[in-house]
């Protein structure tokens, strides 16, 4: 039997199957369909020659959500909430990505007009005592209005619904008789926790994503008699009617499965501190991976002031891809990305129709990638790719061959900096971590982002073009949730929480309720989100109920405090919310040993510009574990190339990867 995984990205969809009585793996690697993405997870399927029958596992990672908010391509979505707060998405938060911008910058539009968003004569106060009883007649004419308005979901956001959500549950009832087969979202199932503006965007964003995200399960529920299981942006596994009910904790998906690919590396190769660096063909995501664990955050930001709270490995994406488009602005500047060509109609050497140069146009120019990928299976045009490069270099007034050099050097520059952004702005030296690279671009960028950084060593490991979808063969049914429990720390009940911790853990192992082979029983385990009394922002701190008293929480905190912001107070501090994550452990994931080569199959040289030289290429997989090429060298293999410039040599390790360090 197989277990596969299946990463459904903005131009490849990979899948990586897993052999459980061999422990090989085989892969496969087609181009996305972005506005049918069943049919690439089909044809992914189909290409590696996988038969249903033969699958005890199917595992999935895919930036659908993601893509959506982006594009803006979501539902219709409706809004209900408490009089006097129907403006609460337009008003949003006071800050604002540069506070010097004051004349261009431009509030982004809240994903629900004002015209879809009503209010009800309702009122809970922060204890959970009614003070104004809703009226089912008023939620009803609302119900009608959103129908003859035509909604696609609706969104339920009430003040201080975290605390009693009566109020939401008499709406639930209500619309599913007045709006039948509309999925709705209520706050206090998708966000139970305080922060008004940064609940009910979160709640939008699950009713804007559930439409999407039903139709999509259901076209592989329709083709496929398999279930599907769904990576979340935390790193877990979910039951396909979870990610239909909680569409917002896939925005990070498919990033997330590259995060627990490289945490895997880890005890694999037995190094704890690594920056993971995965450029596609669309974006770069870059995560911190410390003492082997992966750095972790509660809300994300797909667009920028519209946050998202979920549970998410803290990745930093940036629009730095293979497909990443160059282009000059009105200065004349010459600019790469965020905007990509995809894989529709792509870089123009793809021969698609793409006529705008890309990163990897460039990187055929300029010697870093052979005229064809997939072992022979696409060919690569590259007179297309100095057609569009040369449009370009006239504008920009450069020889072809420089302008192509400009564009290597500007997305690894990008790249480095986000790299710095998870690092370097919190106080951490990215020279004592080795950068993982992987994606199908990583290749040809990694040395020339360590060289940004100043960063020693870099590690391609094996499966590297498709190693998000081997992560997902790492992943464990995994599912998360919170609740806001305000109070001064000296009085909170350590017990309380310890049973209120043991309600949100049954209704988060109901989550990951599913019937898979192998998978053990539900386990727990907690966080405690403090903050000195005044702070804004909290620190998250484990705890073991029954074993953890109040002096070690406090001590356990302000190390924590310390650590993130250079300093421990010992001023009284604060409970803010209980979180609790349960955890299904899935079968144990063993590679069997890579196969050592022969000897280095050489094949001709290719001249890179970079070098100004001709490059010595060798395969991949004839590579013998131990063997050190001095670079400049390119190490090809089917669906992917890594580039070791001067200065740097290889060296193939026993696990399977490959290690370059500057010489």
């Amino acid at each position: 039997m197989k277990r596969i995984g299946i990463d459904i990205g903005g131009t490849f969809t990979d899948l990586v199957a897993y052999d459980e009585a061999s422990g090989t793996i085989s892969r496969g690697k087609v181009l996305t369909q972005r506005a049918h993405p069943d049919r690439s997870f089909l044809a992914a399927l189909e290409q590696a020659g996988v038969e249903e029958n033969d699958v005890s596992l199917l595992l999935h990672a895919t930036t659908i959500v993601t893509n959506l908010l982006i594009e803006r391509r979501g539902g219709r979505v409706g809004l209900l909430t408490t009089r006097g707060f129907r403006d609460v998405l337009e008003m949003q938060l006071s800050v604002r990505p540069n506070p010097f911008a004051y004349v261009d910058w431009v509030k982004p539009q809240p994903l629900v007009p004002r015209e879809l968003r009503f209010e009800l004569d309702e009122r809970i106060d922060a204890a959970g005592n009614v003070v104004t009883a809703l009226d089912p007649e008023q939620v009803r004419a609302a119900a009608r209005e959103l129908a003859a308005i035509g909604v696609d979901s609706v969104a339920v956001c009430l003040l201080h619904s975290f605390v009693n959500s009566d109020h939401e549950l008499e709406i639930a009832g209500i619309l599913a008789a007045e709006l039948p087969g509309v999925p709705v979202s209520l706050s206090h199932e998708v966000d139970p926790t305080i922060r008004e503006y940064e609940r009910v965007s979160s709640t939008v964003i699950n009713s804007y994503a559930q439409p999407a995200i039903g139709d999509y399960v259901d076209a592989l529920e329709r083709e496929l008699e398999t279930s599907v299981r769904f990576m979340h942006s935390g790193g877990g596994i979910v039951p396909a009617q979870t990610a239909r009910k909680f569409p917002l904790i896939l925005a990070y998906s498919g990033p997330a499965a590259g995060v627990l690919a490289g945490t895997f590396l880890t005890r694999e190769a037995q190094s704890d501190d690594l920056i993971t660096f995965d450029m596609g063909g669309t974006s770069c995501d870059v995560a911190l991976i410390r003492g082997g664990h992966p750095e972790m955050r509660d809300e994300i930001e797909i667009e920028w002031g519209i946050p998202a709270r979920t549970l998410s490995l803290d990745v930093k994406s940036v629009g730095a891809g293979g497909g990443s488009i160059a282009w000059l602005d009105p200065g004349g500047a010459l600019m790469v990305g965020p905007q990509s060509a995809g894989a529709s109609p792509g870089p123009a050497c793809y021969g698609a129709g793409g006529q705008q140069p890309t990163v990897t146009d460039a990187n055929l120019v300029l010697g870093l990638i052979a005229e064809q990928l997939l072992g022979g299976g696409m060919k690569l045009d590259r007179a297309a790719a100095e057609a569009t490069l040369g449009r370009l270099a006239v504008q920009a007034e450069l020889p072809i061959t420089e302008l192509a050099g400009a564009i290597y050097r500007i997305v690894n520059t990008t790249m480095a900096l986000a790299v710095r952004q998870i690092t370097v702005e919190k106080g951490i030296d990215p020279r004592d971590f080795d950068l993982v690279s992987f994606g199908g671009a990583g290749g040809q960028h990694a040395i020339g982002v360590a060289n940004e950084l100043d960063v020693d060593r870099v590690v391609f490991p094996p499966q590297a073009s498709t190693f998000s979808a081997l992560g997902l063969l790492t992943a464990d049914l995994a599912f998360s949730q919170a609740r806001t429990m305000l109070r001064p720390f000296e009085s909170v009940d350590l017990g309380e929480v310890g049973e209120l911790l043991q309600r949100i853990g049954q209704s988060s192992a109901s989550y990951v309720e599913c019937a898979v082979d192998g998978a053990g029983e539900p386990s727990t385990s907690a966080i405690l989100d403090l903050r000195y009394v005044g702070q804004s922002h909290y620190v998250p701190v484990r705890f073991t109920p029954g074993e953890d008293d109040h002096d070690t929480l406090v001590a356990r905190f302000e190390a924590e405090h310390e650590v993130l912001y250079g300093t421990k107070l010992g001023d009284p501090i604060e409970l803010v919310n209980v979180r609790s994550l349960v955890r299904r452990e899935l079968p144990s994931f063993t590679l069997a040993p890579q196969p050592g080569g022969a000897g280095h199959e050489q094949i001709p040289a290719r001249w890179v510009e970079l070098e100004q030289a001709e490059v010595p290429v060798i395969w991949r997989d004839r590579m013998q574990p131990g063997h050190v090429v001095p670079g400049p060298v390119l190490i090809e293999e089917s669906d992917s190339t890594y580039y070791v410039a001067n200065g740097w040599d290889a060296e193939m390790r026993g696990d399977g990867s490959i290690l370059a360090s500057r010489r």
